[in-house]
């Protein structure tokens, strides 16, 4: 295990990787020169570095929010500072605020006359708990099978799609694992949008793939030109996505040639200057 003052030594490293939004392929060569650069300049061994990777970089590790060090934009402090009230960090609390979070009611409690930082939950907990990824609670809920039908927000996400947002990919295998995801797996929020479709706009690769090879993953949802419902081949090519893009290509080849508001996916690859994109579809 890595030394605790290396640990401390790179947390201004890896809070860098938490401005990529998601580890994936499309960006690994960016987290991998990080990584080399930490052990470089602070002498730590590369795999005591590794070991830790996917902890410490992790926008969820509540270590890297007690540094002092902190450089987040303003939605990734609004991010950080929920989840530690909804941990209920409140050293943490008070050194994002140092750092310039906005103190807001958190999107998940109840207010109150108490002036406190932590109220009563008032939706179902176990949509905050995808929303922040918390494998433990969600592997209590579905463990023991009980409700997935409920939505958040003004676009009634479901419970996957909340998890995929936030490229929580540990919480998304566990709420594939509820006996009733069948329920939900295939639902579209107010934005015409799937999980899988989530996945694919947001490039969370690993989370696309999941859902694509999953069984019960209904793909035909996407087997016509659309003006509501992109396919997510179309969300890839548009958004820069390559990977995602040939994994889209090689489960189904066929959406390369449905249409979205009358433009295809290489339509899309094109408007945007998609190079590799355009040569994957050609």
């Amino acid at each position: 295990m890595y030394k605790k003052s290396a640990f401390f030594s790179i947390i201004p490293i890896f809070s860098s990787l938490m401005s990529m939004e998601e580890y994936n392929v499309n960006n690994h060569h960016k987290a991998w020169s990080i990584v080399v650069a930490a052990c470089a300049r602070y002498r730590t061994p590369l795999r005591s570095v590794c070991t830790g990777l996917r902890d410490i970089s992790s926008k969820n590790n509540l270590d890297i929010y007690a540094s002092r060090l902190l450089e987040l934009n303003e939605n990734q402090k609004t991010y950080a500072l929920h989840l530690a009230q909804y941990k209920q960090k409140i050293e943490i609390i008070k050194n994002l605020c140092f750092h310039g979070a906005k103190i807001t009611i958190p999107f998940f409690v109840q207010p109150s006359a108490y002036d406190s930082p932590f109220n009563v939950i008032r939706l179902p907990q176990y949509l905050v708990a995808a929303y922040f990824g918390d494998t433990n609670y969600l592997l209590s809920h579905c463990t023991e099978d009980k409700d997935l039908s409920s939505t958040m927000g003004i676009c009634h996400n479901t419970a996957l799609h909340l998890a995929v947002k936030n490229g929580h990919l540990t919480a998304v295998e566990t709420l594939l694992g509820h006996p009733s995801i069948n329920k939900i797996i295939n639902v579209h929020n107010d934005n015409h949008e799937t999980a899988l479709l989530l996945a694919a706009y947001l490039g969370q690769f690993w989370i696309t793939k999941l859902l694509l090879e999953h069984p019960l993953t209904d793909l035909d949802l996407y087997s016509k030109d659309s003006d509501t419902t992109m396919t997510p081949l179309y969300a890839a090519c548009c958004n820069g996505h390559t990977h995602i893009a040939q994994l889209c290509i090689e489960k189904r080849p066929e959406w390369k040639n449905f249409c979205f508001k009358g433009q295809t996916p290489l339509d899309g690859a094109r408007r945007n200057n998609y190079t590799d994109i355009v040569q994957l579809l050609e």
